[in-house]
């Protein structure tokens, strides 16, 4: 059955194919979605919708229809093109389903930047292996020029003590739930880490536990690197939490279970401190790989100096992660003969992740030195 119909749908664009197709044809992008914009690639055949997903679909034009197969049904809606914009509307209400705009962007941040009007250089930092997708509904952007806003799913406000209920609004106004635990984000890569905490703070207020750091390389691909936020504790007023439901927290770090095993290290601008101690970089990898190696289940307290650009923090909270990865990739090499454990099998990663667990947690200079005196 499914063979005879999609027998039908090519004899249908046979028959059609010579239909003027010059005007859509070539890459489009969603206007105004800040949070995962749609990426249209139209070609002379068939097209591409690029959504975090990428399904090749044959269609046709006849007149000012766009018909195309989605594997289940014929869909067909009409179109417009005005002004370097595609438009695509319901036949039956000419209600508009899309409106799309051509794509001549190198990525997601020069799309926001030049609609935004915005100059958001993010930091140049390559990840090994996690090419950036948009997959959460919670988008923020923050520029150097002015450190007194940031964007919320591309809407600016003022970032003060109060942006978490904002936060809660934006994502309730645009039908996303406020249950979400995990943002984006978007910085400038010479904002100072004390700014960014301030946001990072908010996130925390309305229930957001990890954050996805977006970086790029030097041909204008995107990464990110995701890390869970710094404890917070109960915060919410029960007024908010009426109006806003999330979920309750995960277990998280908190100070008070700080053990003997665990590690207290403070990352400044010249220095690295270790359990009170300062210590050299190649100490401190010296000591984080062997600590890795000997014991596991530790958590590592890390605090840095708020000072230091975005840039730079996230260099070293990445150095840091490496050095647990270098540890995984010793032993993969060692026990399977595979150098980086991520080929392995996903059974094989997983108890390899249990041997050597990741458990790096974020403080803050206050806890910080509350951990540095009772804790040591």
């Amino acid at each position: 059955m499914k063979k005879n119909y999609l027998f039908t749908f090519a004899i249908f664009l046979l028959f059609f194919s010579c239909t003027e197709k010059s005007p859509i044809i070539g890459s489009w992008i969603e206007k105004d979605n800040y949070i995962n914009p749609e990426i249209w690639e139209i070609s002379q055949d068939d097209f591409t919708i690029q959504d975090g997903s990428a399904i090749n679909l044959p269609y046709l034009i006849k007149k000012d229809t766009f018909i195309f197969n989605n594997t289940r049904e014929f869909v067909k809606t009409r179109f417009e093109v005005i002004n370097s914009k595609l438009n695509f509307y319901s036949l039956d209400g000419d209600s508009l389903i899309i409106s799309l705009e051509k794509n001549t962007y190198n990525n997601f941040i020069d799309y926001f930047n030049r609609n935004k009007n915005t100059l958001i250089n993010l930091p140049a930092l390559k990840s090994k292996r996690n090419k950036f997708q948009p997959r959460f509904p919670s988008t923020f952007a923050f520029d150097k020029n002015d450190v007194s806003k940031i964007f919320i799913n591309g809407e600016k406000v003022v970032l003060d003590s109060s942006t978490y209920i904002k936060i809660f609004e934006i994502k309730s106004r645009h039908g996303y739930s406020t249950f979400s635990r995990y943002a984006e984000l978007f910085c400038d890569k010479e904002l100072k880490l004390k700014d960014v905490n301030r946001l990072k703070t908010e996130l925390q207020k309305a229930g957001m536990q990890q954050i996805t750091y977006v970086t790029k390389d030097g041909f204008d691909t995107l990464y990110g690197s995701s890390f869970r936020l710094p404890y917070l504790g109960s915060y919410l007023p029960d007024s908010i939490k009426k109006k806003f439901p999330i979920l309750p927290p995960t277990i998280n770090f908190a100070a008070e279970t700080f053990n003997s095993n665990d590690i207290l290290c403070k990352i400044s601008m010249t220095y690295k401190e270790i359990n009170g101690k300062t210590i050299s970089e190649e100490m401190y990898k010296a000591f984080l790989s062997d600590k890795i190696k000997s014991e596991s289940g530790f958590i590592l307290h890390l605090n840095f100096d708020d000072q230091m650009n975005y840039e730079r923090y996230l260099l070293e909270l990445m150095r840091t992660m490496d050095i647990y990865e270098n540890i995984k990739n010793e032993y993969s090499n060692e026990m399977f003969n595979e150098p980086d454990h991520e080929n392995l099998d996903s059974e094989i990663r997983m108890e390899i992740r249990k041997i050597f667990p990741i458990k790096i947690r974020e403080v803050y200079d206050e806890e910080y030195e509350k951990l540095k005196k009772n804790a040591l």
